[in-house]
């Protein structure tokens, strides 16, 4: 099995080779090299389709599922109403770096352009971080996010 397949492989690399070698260096070359590495990476993908026991069904369900939900987030993302995940993963990273510092972060929000700058962040802290050095909070995400100290606000709850 694994014999006939690696077999296969060469056969198959040895004549794309001579194919591309002979083709003329025009605008088709990069199209026939383009299409024989599709070739050769589903040749290498035939063992992890018996690897995982997947039919051809299978993964036209897995590349139906694909196509959907790409097509779905350009549809959300043609409108106004989508959830934005670059503000939420600025969000994230803000809400891990001051809790490396050693608070709690209770909620994070943040306000950006419309080409994703970041403008404003307001932190909300647990009432129970007692001592909080605002400086030092802002000074860390300045360095970060270069922020001005005044876009930044820090609230405790």
């Amino acid at each position: 099995m694994l014999y006939g397949w690696m077999k296969s492989l060469i056969i198959y690399l040895v004549i794309s080779g001579m194919v591309l070698n002979m083709t003329p260096s025009g605008n088709y070359k990069k199209y026939i090299s383009f299409f024989t590495g599709l070739l050769v990476v589903i040749i290498l993908a035939k063992p992890l389709t018996l690897i995982f026991r997947f039919s051809v069904g299978d993964l036209e369900k897995i590349t139906y599922s694909m196509e959907s939900y790409f097509e779905n987030r350009k549809i959300l993302s043609d409108g106004d109403d989508m959830y934005d995940y670059y503000d939420m993963g600025i969000r994230d990273s803000i809400r891990v770096s001051v809790e490396e510092l050693g608070y709690k972060v209770l909620d994070v929000s943040v306000t950006t352009d419309e080409d994703k700058n970041l403008l404003n962040v307001k932190i909300i802290l647990n009432e129970d971080s007692k001592n909080v050095d605002e400086d030092a909070i802002k000074n860390h995400l300045i360095d970060v996010y270069y922020l001005e100290k005044s876009s930044i606000n820090i609230v405790k709850r």
